[in-house]
């Protein structure tokens, strides 16, 4: 694969397309991590980085429908928003596309997603830790 100029991408996971999603970290100007990371794919030879509107953030998932799960990072390093990218059309915010009956207290840990784009996760609900299966509400 090799790596990218000005930066190294950490692959994470791939679907049976070939797909390779993971973390790029770009160089300082004396070549060393500046501390950031971004959300990347590696498609068809070529590293893209998707659309994070300046946020730090993350990859997790991958599905054979080309959609990626990930999340975008506040000023402390947390997980601010669950992000769903796909082909074509601009990123969707899964924790503001959930139903508004069913909102986390916060998103500990992002697990994975199925081709039906049904995430697993964990996290806290009224103060309680549990594992949650989530659907967003979105078309294909």
């Amino acid at each position: 694969m090799g790596q990218p100029e000005g930066g190294q991408f950490m692959p994470y996971a791939i679907n049976d397309c070939g797909q390779i999603i993971g973390s790029y970290a770009p160089y300082n100007e004396d070549g060393d991590w500046n501390g950031e990371s971004y959300p990347a794919c590696w498609r068809y030879g070529k590293l893209t980085l998707l659309e994070t509107f300046g946020q730090q953030g993350g990859v997790v998932a991958i599905n054979n429908c080309g959609e990626i799960l990930g999340y975008f990072k506040n000023k402390l390093n947390a997980i601010e928003h669950l992000v769903l990218w796909r082909p074509g059309r601009p990123p969707l915010l899964v924790d503001q596309s959930i139903s508004k009956s069913f909102k986390l207290d916060s998103y500990y840990l992002l697990s994975g997603m199925n081709d039906a784009g049904q995430i697993i996760c964990n996290g806290f609900l009224d103060g309680q830790y549990d594992y949650f299966l989530l659907q967003p509400r979105y078309r294909r």
